[in-house]
């Protein structure tokens, strides 16, 4: 239905930018156009209103059968005016109109540029419909997707009345045809630029990132038409090379130049086909990605390792910008098979060398955006599931100290290590549910939920940032987020709760987690009755963790007090003790022991920054020095604010 859909409403486009182009040919006739060519231009408008006009009704019927999912007759005795009354009945109701009264105008010939108007206007209602207005995008976005697709239109709708009169120059000498062509191409040159432009702009919000571009289908079908653009420019190339090196006067109207317009035609054609399909798309921001590569390229983890990857890396590189050089030299001096050589020399050693070493395994989950949050829950629920399922190989902390382990070959990986992070939460995923290659490791997909394996998923990416977590101290350093909070609900109301990091968005957080009633908790008490009304006052938001009876956090902003050990602060304290170890207490037997309190200071994007332990900084953290912390943390640009399966 989708790719029907994306036909029709193609072939609409088109017909009402051929329309457009022969109205505004007719009307502003190029040098040597004679009257018949006229006439045959005014006849072909004529034709491409009436395939406009008349295509909107079946896009008119698919769009309601779409909606509905109801058999044709059906929509048309009963839910006909239920569908006209949407914004996508609406535009196409206008469009109609526009378009019968484009038809009208066009008969009087005297108003061929208020027809071509008219059509133009056709073309602009449809416009909400796209998904950028159905997205409520930004202003500039909902401008540069109407820029994008008017100039499109302008620029598709040159062709057809260019190739009639190239047509036509075929049979009278006198029609100079190749003065008609430079004339447009002058005129066509800057419209592609801007369309290109705008088309970039608009990519980077409706696919957003390299995997969506590979691994959806509204990204394939942009690459599709990506390729057709490039096969629109090469012949646009060749006759803007033509016109300039010979002049426009001094070309024949021969059938070399039509047969060339003929094959950009062809192309373009295609474009306006693909943009119609994907139109018809979900866009690859709100799609699951299916990564369809072996592979993904990962400079950074590939040469982290992977031996002598950078080396590869670098003379691979070395020889594709010496290839490159080579072949700009060649095509400066007109030596045009040497440059399609070096052109080609570089694209197989990029692939040959470069590719290679700059790339890691892949999976179709790599990229694929986790069920469940990074939050407290999830994570505690996946440390149970570890312990009855990993923990016989990979060892209770994730350190490959399993009983099963002994004599594995390969060995369990230890996850506590840096090269757990190397991977994406995807990657992690698939290994979970289909085994790791190679190994001796099994996978858990009949046996294991979906949600229970991002939930190990989630565990397992938390246990090996805890262990990365011991150079987080009380001293920020500048610029440098990369730790990720985790997250878990606060009382908002009576009866409701929120996301912490949701609900305190734009602002820094304290998260104070204390374990015991001692002296240490008591001081922290003092701390931040203290300062509460300089912490509002500077926008941050305090939330404490009670895992006694200390009530310490009377009168603050979030409390979340405990009352045996299965309830929401201990999932809490579990995941967040996962953050717990310092170089001063690495807790290499993993015994896990919370200090009294331990406060962690984190950033507006949900980062966490510093952090105190009480057995370490008696004083926790000073109210002075922390409201100084909380007010770098403010003026800091957003560097990273990726999630944390993103690597």
């Amino acid at each position: 239905m989708a790719l029907m859909l994306g036909i029709v409403q193609g072939a609409v486009f088109a017909a009402q930018a051929a329309f457009v182009g022969f109205c505004l040919f007719a009307q502003a006739p190029l040098a040597g156009t004679k009257p018949p060519t006229i006439q045959r231009l005014d006849r072909c408008a004529v034709g491409a209103g009436i395939l406009a006009t008349v295509g909107l009704i079946p896009l008119f019927a698919l769009r309601a059968q779409a909606m509905l999912d109801e058999p044709l007759a059906v929509i048309c005795t009963a839910d006909g005016p239920l569908i006209a009354g949407t914004r996508a009945g609406h535009a196409i109701e206008a469009a109609f109109g526009l378009s019968t009264f484009a038809l009208v105008a066009q008969w009087w010939r005297r108003a061929r540029l208020f027809a071509a108007l008219l059509g133009i206007a056709s073309i602009a209602s449809r416009l909400a419909t796209s998904h950028v207005v159905a997205e409520e995008a930004s202003l500039s976005t909902i401008g540069a997707n109407a820029i994008h697709v008017l100039l499109a239109a302008l620029w598709f709708g040159g062709l057809p009345p260019l190739l009639v009169i190239g047509w036509e120059a075929g049979k009278d000498a006198e029609l100079r045809f190749a003065e008609a062509l430079a004339r447009f191409s002058k005129l066509a040159f800057p419209c592609m630029l801007a369309i290109l432009g705008t088309g970039f702009w608009l990519a980077t919000d409706t696919v957003a990132s390299w995997p969506r571009l590979f691994g959806t289908a509204y990204g394939l079908g942009l690459l599709v038409k990506l390729l057709c653009v490039v096969g629109v420019l090469a012949p646009a190339l060749i006759l803007r090379q033509r016109l300039r090196q010979w002049g426009a006067f001094g070309l024949s109207s021969g059938a070399s130049l039509v047969h060339v317009l003929e094959v950009e035609f062809v192309f373009a054609a295609a474009v306006v086909l693909m943009a119609a399909v994907i139109s018809q798309t979900i866009p690859a921001e709100h799609d699951v990605v299916i990564w369809p590569l072996p592979f993904r390229v990962a400079p950074f983890v590939a040469i982290a390792t992977q031996l002598n990857a950078g080396w590869l890396a670098a003379v691979g590189g070395a020889a594709v910008v010496a290839a490159i050089v080579l072949g700009a030299i060649a095509w400066r001096r007109r030596r045009l098979m040497l440059a399609a050589m070096a052109a080609a020399g570089t694209v197989a050693t990029a692939a040959a060398i470069v590719l290679p070493a700059i790339s890691v395994p892949a999976y179709p989950t790599t990229y694929l955006v986790p069920t469940v949050p990074y939050d407290a829950h999830v994570i505690a629920r996946g440390s149970v599931i570890f312990d009855e399922n990993c923990a016989i190989c990979h060892g209770k902390a994730g350190h490959a100290d399993g009983p099963a382990a002994v004599g594995m070959k390969p060995a369990p990986a230890d996850l506590t290590q840096p090269h757990t992070t190397y991977h994406t939460m995807g990657d992690i995923f698939w290994w979970v549910s289909r085994g790791y290659p190679g190994a001796a490791m099994p996978g858990s997909e009949s046996a294991l939920s979906i949600e229970d394996r991002w939930a190990v998923v989630s565990y397992v990416m938390a246990l090996s940032l805890g262990y990365q977590a011991r150079v987080i101290g009380p001293e920020i350093a500048p610029r440098q987020p990369w730790l990720h909070a985790i997250d878990f609900p606060v009382p908002v109301g009576r009866q409701s709760a929120a996301p912490f990091l949701a609900t305190t968005a734009g602002k820094a957080r304290l998260l104070a987690i204390v374990s015991s009633c001692g002296s240490s908790a008591e001081a922290a008490r003092k701390t931040l009755a203290q300062g509460r009304a300089a912490f509002e006052e500077s926008r941050l938001a305090l939330a404490i963790v009670e895992l006694g009876r200390c009530a310490i956090g009377s009168g603050q902003t979030f409390v979340v007090s405990a009352v045996d050990g299965g309830d929401l602060a201990s999932e809490i304290a579990t995941a967040w003790a996962l953050y717990r170890r310092s170089f001063l207490n690495a807790d290499d037997t993993d015994a896990a022991n919370l200090p009294e309190v331990i406060e962690f200071l984190i950033d507006r994007f949900g980062f966490v920054r510093a952090r105190w332990r009480s057995d370490e900084n008696p004083g926790l953290a000073d109210t002075e020095d922390l409201l100084n912390a909380v007010r770098q943390l403010q003026t800091e640009p957003e560097i990273n604010h990726r999630s944390v399966h993103d690597h």
